[in-house]
Order: structure tokens, then C-alpha cells, then sequence
């Protein structure tokens, strides 16, 4: 699958002009988001050892999982990120997506989740928000560009596997755990 199915060249510049901001792509590193990540996978330590990033931004998540001594190996991808951009070969064990799919073009979701089912052996994990964010694009969409419910995400990683779900106390995301079939 080449990048361009995955997102359009317009949408990757824009990302590319947010990351110019030092905070923006960087929540992926957050204590609470990366120890629960961190958690899930240590229990399943026997199963997991390879680990896809997906749209790491600025591969916050990997820093955080190896500073609290995460086992697995862990790969970055994101196509907005000089150094990342490249879409890696192979499958892992695990496909991680922190606060990534809420920014995929709606007409591209599908493909992005076809192609992280199609990268992981085992289980992808996926941390979505739920809300708006209040940062827009050029255009004047809000950087959310898909705002759904708890349930809708549920409804739409069902058909991939069985799936472990968590929303986070102030209810403004949801993190599902889906295992392959």
C-alpha cells in the first residue's frame, strides 16, 4: 500500500506545518496514555516484541514506553515526519496508534485501518479522542476530523478481532485493544 492511500499529499503538508509547533504530535508521550499502552503490553510481554507506531508524530509514545522499560522493539511511522516518513516492511506484533485516528480524512479510514490490521500478527491498539480539539487546518476543519462516539469506534474495529476497550475518566477518549481473529 503506498502512502498516497492512506492520505492525500495536501493533508500530509498540513500536518507537516502543524509539527513545526514543538507541542503539537507530541501527546502520543503523555504519562497516563503511555503507562496504560506500556501496561496492556508488559501483561502480554510473551506475545508482543515488535511494535509499529503508526503516526508517531514525534514519537513521543516510543520515548515514554522505553523510559519505563517497555520490551518490545519499537518502529516509527509518520508520514508528515522527515526521518519517519517512510512506510516500514513487514508486520509486527503490535500496531499502536495514540490520537491518530480522529485526524484520518473520513473517505481514507478504512484504508489506514486495513493497512494497520494488515501490519500487526496480533493486536493493534488504537487511542482516540473523541472531541474536537479547537486547532484547525488551513481549510478551517478542526484537526479532529473525525468526532465519534465510544460505540461508533467499538461498531467500526468490531470486524478485525476481539477487542479489550477502556475510555478515559473525563470520558474524552476511548482506547480499544483489538486482537486478531
Amino acid at each position: 500500500m503506498a502512502t498516497e492511500d492512506l492520505i492525500t499529499p495536501e493533508m500530509v503538508e498540513a500536518y507537516r506545518a502543524q509539527h513545526q509547533n514543538p507541542a503539537y504530535g507530541s501527546g502520543g508521550g503523555r504519562r497516563w496514555k503511555a503507562r496504560m499502552i506500556y501496561d496492556y503490553l508488559t501483561t502480554h510481554r510473551d506475545e508482543i516484541k515488535t511494535v509499529l507506531d503508526f503516526g508517531a508524530g514525534k514519537q513521543g509514545f516510543a520515548k515514554a514506553a522505553k523510559a519505563q522499560g517497555l520490551h518490545a522493539r519499537i518502529t516509527s511511522y509518520d508520514p508528515a515526519i522527515k526521518g519517519i516518513s517512510v512506510m516500514p516492511e513487514g508486520q509486527f506484533d503490535c500496531v499502536v496508534t495514540t490520537d491518530v485516528l480522529e485526524h484520518v480524512e473520513p473517505t481514507k479510514l478504512d484504508a489506514v485501518l486495513d493497512f494497520c490490521f494488515a501490519k500487526a500478527r496480533k493486536l493493534n491498539i488504537h487511542c482516540i479522542a473523541l472531541d474536537l480539539t479547537g486547532k484547525y487546518l488551513p481549510d478551517g476543519r478542526d484537526l479532529h476530523l473525525i468526532v465519534e462516539s465510544p460505540e461508533w469506534w467499538i461498531a467500526k474495529l468490531a470486524p478485525y478481532g476481539r477487542a479489550d476497550t477502556w475510555i478515559s475518566g473525563s470520558g474524552n477518549k476511548v482506547t480499544i485493544a483489538t486482537w486478531k481473529s
